[in-house]
């Protein structure tokens, strides 16, 4: 009897797969012959109760449907497992951008050009005078403020007083602090990072240059869309990246956080400042910073705005972004 059976069962496993037998490719749509024969009923029932068993097997490893039907040996259990492919490396995205790979930072290739430097509306203070024309080479600046995030990958810790998000800007950093984070970003991924200079930083941020009185914007109106300030921001910081950008794709280059810049400070360096890639006083008490921040007016989150302090100030309206030099 069990020779029998396994005998009947061969032939069916034939029947249903008739590429295992002759070689011949597989119909598309398999056919079984349940016309009743003239077999004892128990033989008809194990035949009938087998047929069962492996429909429902081949449905489980998914070797029938309504296509085709698939040999056993084409199930998972027998298939090679997929090889991993490898992580792209995060480097260069499209032209004129590049991420680091360390910190996911993306930066934008600000071609260089000369404008006019300053006060170019008449209503800004004594130190953003006189109006002078200064001449910049390619850099490439940070798309965003430095986040929480980025800030935690290179230094470990985050002093920040608004935490709500890891996206949104780093801030309770000193000049200092700023420079040690550029320090160790440079130690490990080879490159030079620096803060931007203040006249690479003001280029920057009217859109290579325009006479813009907000970063993307002349109109006060248009403000609450470009930038977070006093009018708007809840008395906190905010994600980086939710305003629009100005004229180069740069976020948040008015308001949100005050940024660092390399530069010393001096009330009167516009009346001296060279023409060509200026750095600013060779020394000083007080550094510079640009943009404004959520805590700030109108009038100082304009692009030509300019304060000071002392390299180890640390407040929560205070952050940065970084630059690279492309050459």
């Amino acid at each position: 009897m069990k020779r029998a059976s396994l005998f009947l069962s061969c032939l069916l496993i034939l029947n249903i797969f008739p590429s295992l037998s002759n070689g011949k490719e597989v119909p598309k749509t398999a056919v079984w012959d349940l016309a009743p024969r003239k077999t004892p009923e128990g033989h008809a029932q194990e035949q009938t109760s087998f047929l069962v068993s492996e429909i429902t097997k081949l449905k489980k490893y998914e070797v029938y449907s309504q296509e085709n039907v698939r040999t056993l040996a084409e199930s998972p259990a027998t298939q090679a497992p997929a090889k991993a492919q490898p992580l792209a490396p995060v480097a260069r995205t499209t032209p004129g951008e590049y991420r680091d790979s360390a910190t996911g930072m993306e930066f934008l290739l600000v071609k260089g050009g000369c404008y006019q430097m300053g006060d170019t509306f008449g209503d800004g203070g004594d130190d953003e005078k006189p109006v002078h024309e200064v001449c910049v080479k390619d850099f490439y600046l940070g798309k965003y403020e430095v986040t929480q995030e980025q800030w935690k990958r290179v230094m470990g810790g985050n002093p920040s007083d608004f935490k709500e998000s890891d996206e949104n800007p780093m801030e309770m950093v000193s000049w200092d602090d700023a420079q040690e984070f550029v320090r160790r970003l440079n130690q490990t991924s080879g490159r030079n990072y620096r803060l931007p200079t203040e006249a690479e930083w003001e280029y920057a941020a009217r859109s290579g240059g325009r006479k813009e009185k907000w970063a993307g914007t002349n109109n006060e109106s248009e403000l609450r869309e470009n930038a977070w300030f006093s009018g708007n921001s809840g008395w906190k910081t905010q994600r980086v990246g939710q305003k629009r950008p100005n004229g180069l794709g740069l976020y948040d280059m008015s308001g949100n956080v005050w940024e660092w810049v390399s530069d010393w400070y001096d009330k009167d360096y516009y009346r001296n400042s060279p023409k060509n890639e200026p750095t600013g006083p060779s020394s000083g008490q007080f550094k510079v910073l640009r943009g404004g921040s959520w805590h700030h007016r109108p009038g100082h989150v304009r692009a030509a705005s300019r304060i000071r302090f002392v390299p180890s100030k640390r407040d929560n309206f205070i952050g940065f972004r970084v630059g690279l030099s492309s050459r």
